[in-house]
């Protein structure tokens, strides 16, 4: 097949879960078809190592220049964009795709060019699928039921009784998410419980589960030979969820923790971009060692005997969970962290709310080098099992290989 992935911003560097998703998956599926990759670059510095990195990954770049990189360009944007949202009650970014001078290219695009599928990353991409020639197949690919999402977000922020400013908005963004997905003959999924939301829904489309993958990295997925005493910490640490995750962590849960422990306190490694300045404070280089930024995180992952992912609110792909995983770290989180990976409580680690039953799986992986051992070995099958690229990314190509431009039956794979 003849396939097109939009993608609403520049792939390379690979720096986000998104980014990592998209290479891998191209890289896949260009072993089959003939894969083109539409993306947005924000400069033409990005032109070169972008066009390099796609073809690499045996795909055809097309390389779309974003507008407004003046500083009176953005400003105007910005405002414009402020008011749509102001009047619609959707977030702000959510109108950048319908700029004309990105439609219209991407549009263009589909007037000169044939494909068999479309592919487009994120639902608010999905207004460029009305463009697609009959015949086409058309294809979504989530990365979260984005108003469960926002929902969750706006109780933890205003309590369970929601202000009507507050409902309104969930209410168009929920109609807004399900129209654009609707778009769509085939929507992606990257968990049971997305696919389930979709299905519910939208009935009549295909649906294909595609969870993240991940490719093994060479001294990553077998050096965990040896007990580790330390709490792991990763992600990025500009994030307000993984800040307010890491505090939850250390003012609630470690105190406990040491408390189970008879009083030794196990260090903690803070691994991840952009850690605030409250966060680099506790910084010694033994109790606890922020990084910062680190182009390789093996060595960190060698010292660590469990990860800690408490949030209570969490969306995207999980990516740095799943490179814990690979590795052999055993998990302890909450199900909002852990609600789209195939993680069962007791093999790979714990799931639980509370603080005190978080700070409870915590102490028992440290304490028993046994048990850690023989989690960690869990968590390295569970990945080569059920998040390798051919278990993930191969369904998708195997998909595409079998449909040509048939709209085939739905499709899915055991979570293990």
């Amino acid at each position: 097949m003849k396939i097109l992935v939009v993608y609403p911003d520049q792939l390379f560097p690979n720096t986000m879960a998104s980014h990592d998703r998209v290479i891998e998956m191209v890289r896949c599926l260009a072993l089959s078809h003939e894969v083109h990759v539409a993306c947005l670059l924000a400069s033409t510095d990005a032109w070169s190592r972008n066009e390099a990195g796609i073809l690499e990954l045996g795909a055809m770049p097309i390389l779309i220049e974003q507008p407004f990189r003046s500083y009176v360009g953005r400003k105007v944007a910005g405002f414009a964009f402020l008011l749509a949202s102001i009047l619609t009650g959707i977030e702000r970014h959510y109108f950048y795709t319908w700029n004309p001078l990105i439609s219209l290219g991407l549009i263009s695009l589909l007037r000169r060019e044939s494909y068999d599928a479309i592919q487009v990353e994120f639902c608010y991409q999905a207004t460029l699928l009305r463009h697609a020639r009959p015949g086409t197949l058309k294809v979504i690919d989530t990365i979260d039921v984005l108003y469960e999402k926002r929902t969750k977000e706006a109780r933890h922020h205003h309590g369970a009784m929601l202000p009507w400013q507050a409902r309104r908005r969930l209410a168009v963004f929920k109609k807004m998410e399900l129209e654009r997905t609707a778009l769509a003959d085939m929507i992606i999924s990257i968990s049971k419980h997305d696919l389930d939301v979709f299905r519910e829904h939208l009935p009549e489309h295909t649906h294909l589960l595609i969870p993240m993958g991940r490719r093994p990295t060479p001294g990553v997925a077998t050096k965990k030979t040896e007990h580790s005493p330390a709490i792991l910490f990763y992600g990025h640490m500009g994030s307000e969820q993984n800040q307010a995750g890491f505090w939850r962590f250390w003012d609630r849960i470690y105190p406990i923790v040491v408390q189970r422990m008879g009083g030794v306190r196990p260090p903690v490694l803070v691994v991840g971009t952009s850690p605030p300045e409250s966060i680099c404070r506790l910084h010694d280089g033994t109790n606890v060692t922020v990084t910062g930024f680190v182009q390789d995180v093996r060595p960190w992952f060698a010292r660590a005997g469990v990860l800690c992912v408490p949030l209570d609110l969490a969306g995207g792909f999980r990516g740095r969970v799943l490179d814990a995983l690979a590795a052999g770290i055993p998990v302890v989180g909450t199900h909002n962290a852990l609600d789209c990976i195939a993680i069962k409580d007791g093999r790979h680690g714990f799931v639980a709310d509370a603080d005190e039953s978080l700070a409870e799986g915590l102490a028992l992986i440290l304490r028993q080098p046994d048990l850690q051992a023989r989690m960690g070995a869990a968590c390295r099958a569970l990945v080569n099992d059920v998040y390798s690229i051919e278990a993930t990314y191969g369904q998708l190509r195997d998909f595409y290989r079998e449909s040509g431009s048939s709209q085939p039956a739905d499709k899915e794979f055991a979570l293990a």
